[in-house]
């Protein structure tokens, strides 16, 4: 594949995570002992500590839901700064709201946190990890009015659709990543964003069901590589009319 842009003129990205879903002997003997030792962790010592409503909820019936025993019960959020941290018995995740800093910041701060996360508890093990990037194309910074304006097409019997669209596909990148991508029209997306959605971009990268690790290096490079399907699939998303308007030259 051709060398991959390095950034654009007005980033598209909102918000970036990186999503770590762990089990360790802590999680079943003191589980608050993994929430508190992740909260007081340096980088976010000083981060508004907030509880979300699922802490309510017992730990010891969290733990039996397999849905809610990987859900966050704190928020930590970097006062008037991008930077949050969700928490969680068996969950950690590290997100990056807009203005969106470059790989080169992001990436040391993802590979900090998976070194601390690695050696904070007895026999630790990732079962699950995630990066995710969502993206909003604007009129006013990209120049993207609706998803026609996308490499992409739908066809229904002949004919393209026009309408206002809510697209998801997956595709397998190697033996450890998955990429999900979803593609919305502003009638399909809700919650915060901070800009006029023209067109939402979610691509999340994932790990398969029986994936498993206790290597800090193993994680951070299946980041890294994360990281590259994501954009390989971003960039596939753009006609070339939209890389020469676009892309910053290097």
């Amino acid at each position: 594949m051709p060398t991959l842009p390095k950034k654009l003129k007005k980033d598209a990205i909102a918000e970036a995570i990186c999503e770590i879903r762990f089990e360790c002997e802590e999680s079943l003997s003191l589980p608050e002992i993994v929430v508190g030792r992740l909260a007081d962790f340096d980088v976010w010592h000083d981060f508004e500590k907030i509880r979300l409503p699922i802490s309510d909820i017992p730990a010891s019936i969290r733990s039996q839901n397999p849905d809610l025993k990987k859900q966050p019960v704190v928020e930590l959020r970097e006062r008037n700064g991008p930077r949050l941290a969700k928490i969680g018995v068996n969950v950690f995740s590290y997100h990056r709201l807009a203005p969106y800093p470059g790989w080169e910041t992001f990436k040391p701060e993802i590979d900090h946190t998976i070194e601390f996360l690695f050696v904070s508890f007895q026999s630790f093990k990732a079962t699950r990890l995630g990066f995710r990037y969502v993206n909003v194309f604007t009129a006013e910074d990209h120049g993207v009015n609706d998803v026609r304006h996308l490499n992409y097409s739908v066809n229904l019997a002949g004919d393209d659709l026009q309408d206002p669209q809510n697209l998801n596909y997956r595709k397998v990148r190697s033996d450890t990543h998955s990429v999900q991508v979803r593609i919305a029209s502003p009638e399909f997306v809700s919650g915060p964003i901070g800009k006029k959605v023209q067109v939402l971009v979610d691509l999340d990268v994932f790990t398969p069901d029986d994936f498993e690790t206790n290597e800090a290096e193993t994680a951070k490079a299946w980041v890294e590589d994360a990281h590259t399907y994501e954009k390989e699939e971003f960039f596939r998303l753009f006609t070339e009319e939209m890389k020469q308007r676009l892309v910053e030259a290097e």
